[in-house]
């Protein structure tokens, strides 16, 4: 470990000593410069000066800037800088890369003026290699607190201090990378220090195509309506909060242009479904039906197949998407588990009772086609038609064909369940100066399944993320019945890994509109956002009555400065009606109000504020019931230059900073809900919401920029 924390100490020396080059227009012709303090000798040397390294010499400034000007004739010149008379190299500052050799590229047209000077951004920053730029931060965090939950002493955390590094190399215009370590204090003995792979890319381009590798990236994949693989809303929050396409997965992208057709292909798998990651999993054994608790595994391990492809024609923009995604667990039956009745139903038919172990595959297939038509310069219409397809089977056996002299993996037919359906999108985006409005509506049917089919997945309720997709499937039947078909526990060889055969699907019809909007008005920013979530459940099961729920969220906002920029808000209050969670006794209606922003004293001081009120309204043993809470954070900023800040805040930060961006992420009070309820199996929403009302939290978190 010694040896890896010198490593990461040479790497930020090294980041430290940046170096910049450029090049511009200057009376007596085009000016270069390179910044090297260490360095004592810089000269230019090009195809100008037949590459001569004494020909164009190069001046240090009292900063340690090396410039030059070197009058160049109309054309196209290649040069690299050469340092302290031996070590060539490409300019930093220069993204355009020509030749056999790596030379930076420059084009001077007939009025002496560069045409493509190609500073955009620096290309490096080190004097390591002149196409590596290296960037990241540092952030320690500081946390005393007194939670109310029996213990009225204020108590300090285990300080937590997070490290990313990120090297970008550019190979050329058409060759890039980036790779992203995260280097943080872990979570066992206070010496531990961990480090990991947190994202890295790799992006080629050509005339012809396009290809990116990449993982854990975040990359927005499709532009279709339905938006299959695109953005993440994440939950717990009501200010939009978004992740594109990439998060939690890895893979490859490429972009395929041919004759006017535009192709994009993706291959990837999930290798994390929790993207922040739960503490605990609770399941149900089915020995005693006792509930328990694993340390949670959610490698859950989906492949992803996705295509789509457009082109325009008869003034529209037509397109056709299909995306795949399987799952599979090997799942043992040699002890614990019970076997499964379309397994015994196998055995029966094959006479195969060799195979101990079996694997269960599901697949969810969507293929869709869409149309999009601009009438006029102000107007976007849209709409695609789609149908989807889920399958769950035992698809192989571990004992079923013969290699040489004994019985190896092979493919089986075990159905588990399936079923069919389809989706509909329409809408248009209208804007003009400061006005925009999008307007969608989106219908949905599933057929359900029978009674002896059965849903596979890896999640469960109540006990998990009181707001998982089990409750879009099987509705307001899991507030009052939430057990499972059967559970399968070691799957994948792995003890602490679940999974679960849930009763069958209802028929399901799904009905959404939505419209967002937004103004500007007397120097503020108004918005409004409505949603219309219409969902019906017909259930198998005689005993249960059909279901429907029509849930309404609006959400106006406003934004703005005063006191001359000084001071910035943004407000937001959302009212959501007849919501539906695991972890409360009936639908309920939220009211939630949201104040943000900043108040800079001066150039370096400041205060960050951010305050929330929410109210719930439900019913509980046939009695309506009302709560509300209040959770202040507040936050003294101090900011000496722009990339150091030290921020002393009260209250639960709203900002969660773990496995994000830097400047954090907006679902804090969310995450701090959730790890709540996850070992708290009989625990409400409510019972969360007091929690994090008597919680009394003091921080002081440090963020260094490199």
């Amino acid at each position: 470990m010694k040896t890896g924390i010198a490593l990461y100490v040479t790497i930020l020396l090294i980041a430290a000593g940046c170096l910049y080059g450029g090049m511009r227009k200057v009376p007596e012709g085009i000016e270069f410069t390179y910044d090297d303090p260490a360095a004592y000798s810089v000269s230019v040397a090009g195809s100008f000066n037949n590459w001569d390294t004494r020909s164009n010499e190069m001046v240090k400034d009292d900063e340690g800037i090396w410039s030059a000007v070197i009058p160049l004739p109309p054309g196209k010149h290649e040069y690299k800088f050469v340092v302290n008379g031996s070590d060539w190299m490409a300019d930093p500052d220069n993204p355009k890369l020509v030749g056999d050799y790596g030379n930076s590229g420059i084009e001077i047209n007939n009025d002496g003026d560069i045409v493509e000077a190609g500073v955009v951004d620096a290309i490096s920053n080190t004097a390591a290699n002149a196409r590596v730029k290296i960037n990241g931060w540092f952030r320690g965090t500081y946390t005393t607190r007194r939670d109310g939950l029996g213990d009225v002493r204020w108590r300090l955390s285990r300080p937590a201090h997070d490290m990313y590094v990120s090297f970008n190399p550019t190979i050329g215009s058409d060759v890039k990378g980036s790779v992203t370590i995260r280097i943080d204090s872990g979570i066992g003995d206070i010496r531990e220090v961990t480090a990991d792979l947190y994202a890295g890319r790799l992006a080629f381009k050509s005339g012809l195509f396009d290809a990116t590798a990449y993982h854990n990236e975040e990359i927005l994949s499709f532009d279709d309506p339905l938006e299959v693989i695109g953005h993440v809303d994440l939950p717990g929050t009501v200010w939009e909060e978004k992740i594109d396409f990439g998060r939690g997965t890895q893979g490859v992208i490429a972009d395929l242009r041919l004759k006017g057709i535009d192709v994009r292909g993706l291959y990837s798998n999930t290798y994390d479904d929790d993207i922040y990651n739960s503490e605990a999993r609770w399941y149900t054994d089915p020995a005693d039906q006792v509930i328990k608790s694993w340390t949670r595994y959610d490698n859950i391990g989906t492949d992803i197949l996705a295509l789509r492809a457009k082109r325009g024609f008869l003034g529209a923009e037509w397109g056709a998407t299909l995306v795949s995604q399987r799952n599979g667990w090997w799942i043992g039956f040699e002890e614990g588990n019970e076997v499964d009745p379309a397994i015994e139903a196998y055995r029966d038919e094959t006479d195969d009772n060799e195979s101990t172990w079996f694997e269960a595959g599901t697949s969810d297939l969507l293929i869709g086609g869409d149309i999009a038509i601009a009438p006029a310069g102000w107007v976007d219409l849209f709409a695609e038609f789609a149908t989807t397809t889920y399958k769950a089977m035992w698809d192989a056996g571990n004992r079923v064909r013969i290699q040489g002299d004994q019985k190896v993996d092979g493919r089986i037919d075990a159905p588990i369940g399936d079923e069919d359906g389809s989706r509909f999108k329409v809408g248009f985006d209208a804007s003009g100066g400061d006005r925009a409005l999008r307007f969608t509506f989106e219908q949905s049917h599933y057929d359900g399944m029978t009674e002896d089919e059965a849903y596979f997945s890896h999640l469960a309720l109540p006990f998990e993320d009181p707001d998982n997709r089990l409750i879009d499937l099987y509705g307001i039947a899991v507030l009052e019945d939430s057990s499972h078909y059967r559970a399968y526990m070691k799957a994948n060889g792995i003890d602490e890994f679940i999974v679960y055969e849930h009763d069958p699907l209802p028929e399901r019809d799904v009905d959404i509109v939505e419209v967002d909007a937004a103004t500007k008005f007397m120097g503020m920013d108004l918005g409004l956002e409505l949603d219309i979530v219409k969902s019906t459940w017909d259930y198998i099961d005689p005993g249960m009555e059909n279901a429907e729920n029509t849930q309404v969220m609006v959400l106006p906002s406003v934004g703005g400065q005063l006191l001359g920029e000084r001071l910035s808000y943004d407000l937001l209050y959302g009212i959501s009606r007849d919501n539906l969670s695991g972890r409360m006794p009936s639908a309920f209606d939220r009211g939630e109000f949201n104040a943000r922003g900043d108040f800079a004293f001066n150039e370096r001081w400041g205060i960050y504020y951010n305050v929330r009120w929410v109210g719930y309204d439900w019913t509980e043993d046939n009695a309506g019931k009302s709560e509300s809470f209040f959770n202040p954070h507040l936050a003294l900023v101090w900011s000496p230059i722009p990339s150091v800040e030290m921020r002393l805040g009260y209250g639960l930060n709203p900002l969660y900073y773990v496995d994000t961006p830097v400047e954090g992420r907006e679902i804090g009070r969310e995450r701090w809900l959730s790890s709540y309820l996850w070992p708290r199996p009989g625990a409400t929403l409510i019972d969360a919401e007091k929690a994090l009302d008597d919680l009394k939290i003091i921080t002081l978190m440090g963020v260094i920029s490199f």
